[in-house]
């Protein structure tokens, strides 16, 4: 299991998350259709910003100001999402 970090804070003094804020990755069960994707999207007032690969992985943009973290806990709820996750950025040294 992979260790996830707490924020810090950058050197400005405001917290670094290590997602991009009001992004989420969202995996659909491959047996949902676009008509419950949409569905979900205008229940929790989520965009698609691209499909990131097929079948049924999505980044959405968060339009109610909502936090990451309850969007996707959110989530968990819909039997049609196979997981959600906060939009990680990955760097390398």
């Amino acid at each position: 299991m992979q260790e996830r970090r707490q924020p810090t804070l950058a050197p400005s003094g405001k917290e670094h998350k290590d997602y991009i804020p009001g992004q989420i990755l969202v995996k659909f069960k491959v047996s949902t259709d676009t008509k419950a994707i949409e569905a979900i999207q205008r229940e929790l007032h989520l965009k698609t910003i691209k499909i990131v690969s097929s079948p049924n992985l999505y980044l959405m943009k968060i339009l109610d100001g909502s936090s990451v973290e309850r969007t996707v806990e959110r989530l968990r709820n819909y039997e049609e999402v196979k997981y959600s996750e906060p939009n990680y950025v990955r760097t390398t040294y």
